[in-house]
């Protein structure tokens, strides 16, 4: 899953830098007389670029967990939660029991009030930590027939999540997240390097306004492929992955969670 996520984020590069390169390889004409030649040399000088900014950034995000503390933005520690709802010190205690039994010392149990009904586990190399949707809580106390039901869910969720973290199953999506996050930034900076060029060009007398005419009019009926390009077919491919991957996952934390 890593290397089809890896060669998806190079995929998304040349995307990315498509207009760029479409717009000003004619200029390196200059010095190449090939168009194909100079169109080659300018992507490959982008991409390596952008994909040397792209994993640096995910290294990052890996090691100091900034994707993780912007999803756990909206949660809490369980903790803070059971004076109002005391049915939950089960839960705690049987959380404790898990990170024994899993050898996950370190997790922490989060609450969410998110919406949704869901529960997942993320992890990078200094934070794991497991998230229970206030709306799941509520919605097991509505559907189960006792305390003892209740806990049995609950705890049957985390055996669950604790084999997505043992397993890092979270780790392909954090660099989706990280690579949709870099892929934002490298958009912008291109752009912001594309403007700047342009009003470089616009500075040569009597055919400076004509480049900048060109260079946009490429740029912009580039961009609008590309864009097409990127809504209907890279991220279908991103949800076909994410399907396909995310079921055996599933399916494999349901059984080492059983166990």
């Amino acid at each position: 899953s890593l290397i089809l996520v890896y060669i998806l984020t190079i995929i998304n590069l040349v995307i990315i830098t498509t207009p760029f390169v479409v717009a000003f390889a004619p200029v390196l004409l200059i010095f190449n007389n090939s168009y194909s030649a100079a169109f080659v040399d300018l992507m490959f000088i982008c991409v390596f670029l952008a994909s040397s900014t792209m994993l640096i950034y995910i290294m990052l995000d890996i090691l100091f967990g900034i994707s993780i503390w912007g999803l756990l933005r909206n949660c809490k520690l369980i903790e803070s939660y059971l004076v109002e709802y005391p049915i939950l010190n089960e839960c705690n205690k049987n959380f404790k029991k898990l990170k024994s039994k899993f050898n996950k010392p370190g997790v922490k149990l989060y609450i969410s009030n998110e919406d949704a009904i869901n529960a997942y586990a993320i992890s990078s190399l200094v934070k794991n930590v497991v998230v229970i949707t206030m709306p799941l809580i509520e919605h097991m106390l509505e559907n189960s027939e006792d305390e003892g039901e209740f806990n049995n869910s609950l705890n049957a969720i985390m055996c669950h999540e604790f084999s997505h973290l043992i397993n890092k199953d979270s780790l392909p999506g954090l660099i989706l997240l990280a690579n949709g996050k870099a892929t934002h930034l490298i958009s912008k900076f291109v752009y912001i390097i594309f403007n700047l060029l342009i009003r470089i060009f616009i500075g040569i007398p009597f055919f400076g306004h004509l480049i900048k005419l060109f260079l946009e009019s490429v740029y912009a009926i580039a961009d609008k492929f590309v864009n097409l390009f990127h809504k209907y077919v890279i991220l279908n491919v991103y949800e076909f992955i994410k399907l396909h991957i995310g079921r055996q996952i599933e399916f494999r934390c349901d059984r080492e969670g059983a166990n």
